[in-house]
């Protein structure tokens, strides 16, 4: 009786229960108590030591129960926070195979979902597609709402990587309809950020701030450090496109400051971008390109194969090469842009500024128009009098007099 409560109220925890028809599995209470621990310590960790000491727990609860496929996962996180997805993705693997052999049809949708969110960060979006398709078929089949809401919030962040925002901003709403109705704080706090992202895209800043906002709040009431540096992350972003540089740069920077004590790479290679961004609007370039040459260097050691960020990072480098009057290689850049599905009007326009290519001003302009003519008249003027698209106007009715 106490091996069968302890296992239910374990998996209640994780979010995984048992799967349908499976046969029992006989409960190893200490491994349990390992992985509890780790879990726990994990998620209120507030540095580098923390994350090693839930690693070290972890791995014992394995060591006592190598069926233990909870473990596996929530070691496959740590590393992926921390940037090493190669690894990451053979724990998460290891834990699909383990859920698969037992039967546990919530394990395996888990596992699924989590190699998917590798897939992404890799850059590799029709694989991740195929894996997270795979895990909402079996949420839906399950009937696990939870599941289903992570799902829905994965594959709209895929669409929206590819530029079709209305598909994205559809499957972001129906998984924050979801995480409401469970009052999954974290999950809202996630989906009202994606939700953001959009209104960016589209070019309504009020919005995307106030979505912004929301999720940080909820961040703060979770008391989450890791999801408190990503809301601050995005805050920024509107703040720089709104031309608000001091507020940005604060946002940024401590954004950076959380996830350096954290030892959250992946986060970093984006707030030292940011960061970078920040400083060459100011006109620090020898500052921006520090910064830059920083995000990029992690980049390349976490092994993240994500072109579009690549493709970013290196624009504004080279830019502020160029600025200071120092060389750059414009092949590489060409290479990058034959590789990205889908470049936003900020890229299409500083590429257009460090290549001079008019197409690039040309595609940029084109999405400023695509912008303004989803707006009522009131947002289409305040939108233009921004500084990014009211530069991509200016230039561009300069080339055409």
């Amino acid at each position: 009786m106490i091996k069968s409560k302890l296992s239910e109220d374990f998996l209640k925890a994780l979010n995984i229960g048992k799967a349908v028809g499976s046969t029992e599995i006989p409960i190893n209470t200490e491994a349990y108590e390992y992985y509890l621990r780790a879990k726990y310590k994990y998620a209120k960790r507030q540095n580098l030591e923390d994350t090693e000491v839930a690693r070290g727990l972890f791995q014992k609860a394995i060591e006592l129960d190598e069926t233990l496929f909870q473990a596996k996962l929530g070691l496959g996180l740590s590393y992926h926070y921390s940037g090493d997805y190669e690894k990451a993705k053979d724990f998460f693997e290891k834990a699909l195979n383990q859920a698969d052999k037992i039967g546990n049809d919530q394990g395996v949708s888990v596992s699924l979902n989590n190699i998917g969110i590798i897939y992404f960060e890799k850059g590799e979006h029709d694989e991740a597609m195929a894996y997270h398709s795979r895990s909402l078929a079996i949420r839906e089949e399950l009937g696990d709402k939870h599941g289903i809401g992570v799902s829905l919030y994965n594959i709209g962040l895929i669409y929206e990587r590819k530029g079709e925002y209305d598909k994205s901003l559809d499957y972001h709403t129906r998984s924050l309809e979801i995480k409401e109705e469970l009052d999954d704080k974290g999950g809202r706090a996630a989906s009202l950020n994606s939700l953001g992202i959009i209104f960016d895209r589209k070019g309504d800043y009020s919005k995307a701030l106030d979505n912004f906002t929301c999720s940080h709040n909820l961040c703060m009431e979770l008391n989450d450090k890791q999801t408190i540096g990503y809301s601050l992350n995005s805050i920024g972003i509107i703040h720089h496109k709104k031309g608000h540089y001091d507020k940005s740069l604060d946002c940024f920077i401590r954004s950076l400051e959380i996830k350096e004590e954290l030892d959250d790479k992946r986060g970093r290679v984006d707030s030292l971008f940011n960061v970078g961004i920040i400083y060459y609007e100011k006109g620090d370039y020898k500052k921006a390109g520090e910064y830059l040459e920083n995000s990029i260097t992690l980049q390349n050691k976490i092994g993240l194969k994500s072109k579009e960020l690549l493709l970013g990072t290196t624009t504004y480098l080279f830019l502020s090469h160029k600025r200071l009057g120092k060389e750059f290689n414009s092949k590489e850049i060409y290479a990058l842009v034959k590789e990205v599905e889908h470049l936003d009007k900020e890229f299409n326009f500083r590429l257009f500024e460090l290549l001079e290519g008019k197409s690039f001003l040309e595609a940029a302009y084109r999405q400023v128009q695509e912008n303004v003519n989803a707006m009522e008249n009131k947002l289409k003027e305040k939108f233009l009098n921004y500084p990014i698209p009211k530069a991509i106007v200016e230039a561009w009715e300069s080339i055409e007099k």
